[in-house]
């Protein structure tokens, strides 16, 4: 594809992690359910590659599972970046982790998007986002997350089932995903 095909979108999502630091009934990711494991860099790096051929977006997010609990999280911003498929890097985050987060993940991230969850005691406060936010450049972002979107899967696919899903879905006008190939 020639560089004047690239399309643009607002976003793409790839799923870098499939085990979380929670277990909640619901979750719209399935980490209640599958079986828990960090997706390989060299899987990881070769779909982001391939849909750089095709793709341009505004921002590339990170999520999972939990993306903190990726051991080689550095390495993929960084070779995310180094295929300039997105304008942006930004991480999801259920935020239960964020001092381990390192300095270079700081500075590698344009920004991160903290799910807040009901009955889960934060680690953090609004005072120190907005000094971690100052310190690194990076934008930050809490939103509530009170209950999950879940669909039913059904082990008939088709094509009315695959528009019903996506019609019903808040994130069907920005949210294009990665996941595996």
């Amino acid at each position: 594809m020639k560089p004047k095909d690239i399309i643009n979108i607002n976003g793409l999502e790839i799923n870098i992690s499939e085990q979380c630091n929670l277990r909640c009934k619901g979750c719209d990711h399935g980490m209640d359910v599958i079986t828990p494991q960090n997706i390989p860099l060299p899987n990881l790096l070769q779909d982001v590659q391939k849909a750089s051929q095709y793709f341009h977006t505004k921002t590339l997010r990170m999520i999972g599972g939990e993306p903190l609990l990726h051991p080689e999280l550095s390495q993929i911003i960084q070779d995310f970046q180094d295929t300039h498929i997105a304008d942006s890097i930004e991480l999801w985050t259920n935020g239960l982790l964020l001092d381990n987060i390192s300095k270079t993940n700081w500075e590698l991230l344009n920004g991160i998007i903290i799910s807040k969850y009901p009955n889960i005691l934060n680690t953090w406060d609004d005072k120190y986002l907005k000094a971690i936010a100052e310190k690194y450049n990076v934008w930050i972002h809490v939103r509530d997350s009170n209950t999950f979107s879940w669909s039913m899967y059904l082990k008939k696919h088709t094509t009315n089932t695959a528009k019903i899903l996506h019609n019903s879905c808040r994130e069907s006008a920005t949210c294009n995903t990665i996941r595996n190939g």
